[in-house]
């Protein structure tokens, strides 16, 4: 029995969850379903793949949800409805009779008490929920009051035919600085720290003092890019930093599974991690903490390492406590057996090989994505087919208590959030940056604003320095009244100089986008580049080494190595030397031109 089927979830652009929504409404429409992704939140590269399948996607105006929903659901007349970490269509699905399948991806232990009584409130909207492991059952049950009757236990599948086996990847171990003969774990998880990213890094360092040979490559997309700064921060600080590499985000992961050994994912929480099937699908090896899923696919360390969680007790797990073991490293007693299991995997290679080859056998006997598809058709066609259920009424208005408790939680986050930062930047740019002497102001940039700066770089009085991904070389000279964009990472190397007035930015905005959605880029500019006074440089754009942008040049497009360009938009114009063996310093007296 197909239907329509409204799918709703927070954004669509990157991440595991997002994959899982990309493959069931590209697989519903094969099997005869109408699907429509509808979303509150940006759009990405996710959003063009299921476009280019033949799957719709819309995004309402975040603003104007009340109106937008409504006629939505009139236009489409969905016969189900599934809901991914997401509710805003709720009230006017219900309200029409249609049915809501609500997924429960994660045990919902991050979430704070004002959105863990969000969930509650949206129980009685709610036909049916699938659970994507016994844990996640287990928690909404335990910690959200859900019925257990209204749950049902279905784990994410796999679509092999997305990931083919005699695909040879691009990505090299030399292009990552790793030896070919390192025994490297791949940790493919978004930089959120609940992945256990300073739990790696404590084992890493008992690690360490045993071999020195193994590696931790975790690839993945920024959460929120000042835990992120910290965090790489604390590992070159550590002497951690060439032993757990950040590359960033990779679109295919076949090509960081290439380069590793074995998988490595010791989270703090997860609900069935999609990075976990896609391990077994090309035969890694994995450590894995018991959370979420973990303990259903290994089994009597058949295929991997099976490690407590670093709690107790996961059903008294809060967000509390999850951010307490995530943000800050600390003395986890997790640390040495983590240690072990990869000395474990790095001292016996071939055993473990072979466990990766179970394991790939393994997924495909049990967790194929068209059995989960089969599954979910089921449960959709058989709430469809029943007699709609009356409209539940409005849920109660929230207590006077529990209003001041929501405000005073919004005021703490944004305190800690929102001014704490907003406060360190302006002092830094309208009193630091114009009456402190030069170690003053880069002490108080480096501490409170996260910059990065080398030896003997110099920021001059006037710049305006915004967002916490901005790393600047040593010898590098950015001169008064530049406006360098660290909202996204800006990358600046050594013996660059940066003129009066230039502007360095990472975010712009879509001007044929109706909502004006954001466009971002992280920018680099390579070493002994030379950029002119009044200068641009839009987001994305790439400066090679040793380039020369000219004064009031507008940069949109990358700018070769040893290339002069100039004009608006920047054009090549003539080569320069490539015999460049300049260090500049330049610190002149009171920020005048005297040195």
């Amino acid at each position: 029995m197909a239907g329509r089927v409204l799918i709703e979830l927070p954004s669509f652009d990157k991440g595991g969850l997002q994959k899982v929504v990309l493959d069931v409404a590209i697989g519903l429409k094969k099997h005869g379903y109408e699907p429509l992704i509808v979303t509150c939140g940006p759009l990405g590269s996710l959003a063009r793949e299921a476009q280019a399948a033949g799957v719709e996607v819309r995004r309402l105006p975040a603003d104007r949800v009340h109106e937008a929903y409504p006629a939505l659901i009139e236009e489409f007349r969905p016969t189900v409805a599934q809901a991914h970490f997401s509710d805003a269509g709720y009230p006017y699905l219900a309200a029409r009779g249609v049915p809501i399948i609500c997924f429960i991806h994660n045990v919902y232990a991050f979430l704070p008490e004002e959105a863990r009584a969000a969930f509650r409130a949206g129980d009685h909207y709610v036909s049916k929920y699938i659970a994507v492991s016994r844990k996640a059952a287990e928690y909404a049950q335990a910690s959200l009051g859900i019925a257990p009757e209204k749950v049902v236990v279905v784990a994410n599948g796999l679509d092999f035919s997305k990931y083919p086996l005699d695909r040879q990847g691009t990505l090299t171990r030399a292009q990552l600085g790793i030896g070919e003969g390192d025994y490297v774990f791949l940790n493919p998880a978004s930089y959120n720290l609940h992945k256990g990213h300073y739990l790696m890094a404590a084992a890493m360092k008992r690690v360490l003092a045993v071999r020195q040979d193994v590696r931790v490559l975790c690839v993945g997309n920024e959460i929120f890019a000042p835990h992120v700064e910290q965090l790489k921060t604390y590992l070159k600080r550590e002497g951690l930093d060439r032993h757990i590499l950040m590359p960033g985000y990779f679109e295919d992961i076949a090509d960081p599974m290439g380069v590793s050994d074995a998988f490595l994912l010791p989270s703090f929480i997860e609900g069935w991690s999609i990075a976990m099937n896609e391990a077994m699908h090309y035969a890694k090896p994995m450590i894995l903490t018991d959370t979420g899923g973990a303990g259903e696919v290994i089994e009597k360390d058949d295929i991997g390492i099976l490690l407590p969680t670093e709690y107790p007790d996961f059903l008294r797990l809060d967000s509390a406590e999850l951010d307490r073991l995530a943000y800050a490293p600390q003395d986890y007693r997790l640390a040495q057996p983590l240690a072990d299991a990869m000395l474990r995997f790095a001292a016996e290679r071939d055993q473990w090989r072979q466990a990766g080859l179970r394991g790939r056998a393994k997924l495909h006997e049990r967790h194929s994505f068209e059995s989960v598809l089969t599954r979910y058709r089921e449960i959709m066609d058989e709430l469809a087919a029943a007699p709609p259920a009356p409209a539940p009424p409005p849920p109660a208005p929230p207590s006077l208590a529990a209003r001041a408790r929501g405000r005073l939680r919004r005021l703490i986050h944004d305190a800690r959030y929102r001014y704490k930062p907003a406060l360190a930047f302006w002092l830094g740019n309208h009193f630091f940056m114009n009456w402190m002497p030069y170690r003053v102001r880069h002490a108080y940039l480096r501490r409170f604003c996260n910059v990065r700066i080398g030896t003997d770089s110099s920021i001059c009085s006037g710049c305006f320095v915004t967002g916490y991904g901005i790393q600047i070389g040593s010898n590098t000279v950015i001169n008064r009244f530049c406006y360098l964009d660290g909202r996204v990472p800006l990358r600046i190397g050594n013996n660059v100089n940066v003129s009066h007035y230039t502007l360095i930015q990472t975010l712009t905005h879509d001007p044929q986008n109706p909502d004006f959605v954001c466009i971002e880029g992280p920018v680099e500019i390579g070493d002994h580049a030379w950029i002119g006074a009044r200068a641009i440089i839009s987001p994305g754009v790439k400066i090679g080494e040793g380039a020369v942008v000219g004064a009031g040049a507008v940069v949109t497009r990358d700018v070769a190595p040893y290339v002069i360009v100039a004009g608006n938009p920047a054009r090549p114009i003539r080569e320069r030397t490539r015999d460049l063996r300049y260090r500049t310093k330049y610190f002149p007296l009171f920020d005048t031109d005297i040195q």
